[in-house]
Order: structure tokens, then sequence, then C-alpha cells
């Protein structure tokens, strides 16, 4: 069972990749999202809540469910490390990048709101 540094580092992980996409990282807007695109499986807001609260990690399927919506590794997205995309270009983040990551987490909700959004329209 994983541990609850496991759970918590999960859940920065998605809410990271969510700002990225500009995807709120809302339970009701995270079941939407994977709802809309999942035929086989859906998730509760209940479930999502877990997510990104750190309380609970998604099954393998879920996970290659949202690391395709999100265009993340999985492996990245579960384990934290990897190729943090799947495309052709993708790499390995450099120690410079893993620092801009780190500092991004230990930002408040406002903080990285601000970040993202600056981002985004940069």
């Amino acid at each position: 069972m994983p541990s609850f540094s496991e759970f918590r580092a999960f859940s920065s992980r998605l809410t990271l990749a969510l700002g990225v996409k500009g995807v709120a990282a809302r339970p009701r807007a995270l079941a939407k999202l994977f709802n809309g695109a999942a035929a086989s499986t859906n998730v509760t807001e209940a479930a999502t809540r877990k997510w990104l609260r750190g309380e609970a990690i998604p099954t393998q399927d879920k996970i290659q469910v949202l690391a395709a919506l999100l265009d993340v590794s999985p492996t990245w997205l579960r384990f934290g490390h990897g190729p943090v995309t799947v495309d052709a270009h993708s790499t390995e983040l450099s120690d410079e990048e893993w620092t801009l990551v780190r500092a991004y987490r230990l930002l408040d909700e406002q903080r990285r709101k601000a970040v993202l959004s600056s981002l985004l329209q940069g």
C-alpha cells in the first residue's frame, strides 16, 4: 500500500499537470474531464477529491486515462520519475527544471494560479 507521502506526491503531480493543461484542480472539473474521455470507466467527484487531496491514488487503468488526457507519462504521473511527457520531443527534466517544479510545489494555491496564468499568457 502506498504511503502518505506517495499520496501527497501523486496529488502534487496531478495538480501540476492539470494546471499546465489549464484545467482547474477541482474534483468536479477533474471528474468531468475524466468521464468525458473514458468510455469504459467513470469516476465520482468523491474519488477525484481524494486524488487531489492526497488521500488516494487511482488504479493503474485510471492513471493511464489521466496520463493520456494530461499529455504526461503514466510512470511520471504515478511515480514521479521518467520523462514527464510521452511525445517525441520529451526528455528527462534537467536539474534546473526540477528545481522549478519543487519551488512551484512549495507555493500556496493563489501563487500557483498566478504563476500558471503568467506562463499560459506568455
